[in-house]
């Protein structure tokens, strides 16, 4: 076996791995938990750079994996997008509800 191809299957189980973290993290924000995807960023940066070690046209094997952490990423996007857009929903509700109760106490002051 060449380097190039023990480069390329390495690569390829790191994706498969990073894509798992991804899916699973998407699972934790829709369930409404926080994630922290520090660990994925770093994996993220050395997995691109061993990419770029591999000679042209010798990574078509890394497509499949790749394009597929395309897509979890992308899904992983949207809840997070979704879990911000309901968070600051919530927040404005509560601000609400805040300024509603600081008048309520006001008004009976006056009383």
């Amino acid at each position: 076996m060449t380097d190039t191809t023990e480069l390329v299957e390495s690569l390829n189980r790191r994706l498969l791995s990073a894509a798992t973290v991804v899916s699973e993290a998407r699972l934790t924000v829709e369930r409404g938990n926080f994630v922290n995807l520090s660990g994925l960023e770093a994996e993220a940066d050395a997995i691109c750079k061993e990419l770029a070690k591999i000679p042209s046209g010798e990574g078509e094997g890394l497509k499949s994996a790749l394009v597929g952490l395309a897509d979890d990423l992308d899904r992983l996007t949207g809840a997070l997008a979704a879990a911000h857009k309901k968070l600051a929903k919530e927040i404005g509700a509560l601000g609400n509800r805040r300024r509603a109760a600081k008048a309520y106490f006001l008004g009976r002051s006056q009383d």
